[in-house]
């Protein structure tokens, strides 16, 4: 997928305290923006805390305009969980669009197009057109849907609420793989290295989207989701968030963390998950220099 656009993004000025999100805003830090939200997903597995906002992006499909579509990165606050990949949570929000002036916000062309980017809605040709029946997450009576909670209820910020703004890489900065390895002589480039020299002409990105998920080691990310569970279909990179977001994590709460990618599914438009309007995505891959 080296050829694919791929669209890089930046912190941007802070959100004023009076800002009020909309579901196309794209922040780090701050608060979730969603109409509902399992119980069962605010918390932490491992040690029960609310789960604090990383980042929320703004994704709209090309193919569907009339779809409200985002993905969201929570983490636990506790240093100890940030180091499991349970101690993470990954959700794709989606809402269709009821009305154009919904929003402060001027209508505007998706920030990103995921044809180029990291799908085409198409896979495998077995799968029937016709979108299988959309089965409900099971749910005990005790983790019922409840309205999303207020501010105070959700743990403090580990990051301060910023805007994220856009840009696309610039492929002819970007080295090629036989220039990495010239440079080094016979020695060919670690995947530390090449990441390094991928990243060095935008150094102020903090996350990636579209295009190969770029390894920071293949000692502690030996494997990357393939497969959609849902489906069956390949999966490809949609969002990377690098180790600089990561740094910016509150000092009492920062884990040495390297990169998580969100891995979405390529058959998006015949996939049952396509269809549900909150769906936990288990396709991320974490990296975590120990």
């Amino acid at each position: 997928m080296s050829g694919d656009r791929i669209s890089l993004g930046f912190v941007d000025e802070c959100v004023s305290p009076n800002y009020d999100f909309s579901i196309e805003d794209s922040f780090i830090g701050g608060q979730l923006v969603s109409g509902t939200i399992d119980e069962i997903l605010r918390v932490c597995p491992l040690c029960g805390s609310f789960l604090t906002l990383v980042v929320q992006l703004y994704c709209p499909l090309a193919a569907h305009p009339k779809l409200h579509r985002s993905i969201a990165v929570l983490c636990c606050p506790r240093s100890e969980c940030q180091m499991q990949t349970s101690g993470w949570r990954v959700l794709r929000l989606q809402f269709p669009v009821t009305s154009r002036t919904e929003t402060n916000k001027p209508p505007d062309e998706p920030v990103f197009d995921c044809d180029e980017a990291w799908g085409d809605g198409e896979d495998d040709d077995s799968f029937s057109p016709v979108p299988p029946p959309v089965e409900q997450p099971n749910s005990s009576p005790d983790q019922s849907e409840v309205e999303l909670p207020s501010v105070q209820d959700w743990c403090p910020n580990l990051i301060n609420p910023t805007h994220i703004s856009f840009g696309a890489e610039d492929a002819s900065l970007i080295e090629s793989s036989d220039d990495e390895d010239e440079a080094m002589g016979d020695k060919p480039l670690d995947a530390f290295a090449k990441f390094i020299c991928r990243i060095s002409s935008n150094p102020q990105q903090v996350l990636r989207y579209g295009g190969e998920y770029l390894r920071v080691s293949e000692r502690t990310c030996p494997h990357l989701p393939a497969t959609c569970p849902e489906c069956g279909a390949r999966v490809a990179c949609e969002v990377q968030l690098l180790p600089s977001l990561f740094s910016r994590l509150s000092p009492a709460a920062h884990a040495p963390l390297t990169s998580l990618g969100v891995f979405s599914c390529t058959n998006y438009d015949r996939c049952s998950a396509f269809h549900r309007p909150l769906y936990p995505v288990s396709t991320f891959s974490l990296e975590i220099d120990a």
